[in-house]
């Protein structure tokens, strides 16, 4: 956190990135598999159920093979982190979604081919209510530090050439 010009202690982007890795790290994280017989296109392991969330919460996740970090994402809807890995199983799989493609997705085929094994998603919960911080800014700094292979460089290099307009801005 840096300090304002009066002292006080303002928080940014890179320190909600900064505790969601922490968060990231403590985590065992849900397994899954893509799984073309199921209705979402996957099944998982672990005992938890996927989180829901509500108007003021959303959440950042993050997707590992292995240990890798593999895609980075954000979910502002209620069953968001079961609906993203839904979409990027069903685009491992061959399976058309209403949502369209997940360009993680397809990333990862051309790089692990048909390896699904140990995936692996990890998320956190973002309760922010710092009006002046958008949580695209937190996703790309989470995506900037972790460095997942299967993130859209694309998307990177239009979002950087946008956040300093708007640093040009204000």
């Amino acid at each position: 956190m840096r300090k304002n010009l009066l002292g006080e202690y303002v928080v940014e982007p890179i320190d909600f990135a900064n505790m969601i890795i922490e968060d990231f790290d403590k985590q065992v994280g849900i397994k899954f598999a893509p799984n073309p017989n199921r209705v979402k296109g996957f099944h998982y392991w672990n005992s938890s159920v996927f989180p829901r969330t509500d108007e003021y919460t959303q959440l950042i996740y993050c997707i590992y093979k292995d240990s890798e970090p593999v895609y980075v994402g954000l979910s502002k809807s209620k069953n968001g982190l079961y609906h993203r890995v839904g979409r990027f199983c069903c685009q491992l799989s061959g399976r058309t979604v209403k949502a369209g493609e997940h360009p993680g997705a397809k990333k990862y085929k051309k790089i692990y081919k048909e390896d699904y094994s140990n995936l692996y998603v990890k998320y956190a919960k973002i309760y922010n209510n710092q009006q002046h911080i958008l949580l695209e800014d937190i996703e790309f700094e989470v995506i900037r530090i972790l460095k997942p292979i299967c993130n859209n460089q694309i998307y990177k290099k239009n979002w950087i050439e946008g956040h300093e307009a708007r640093l040009k801005l204000s």
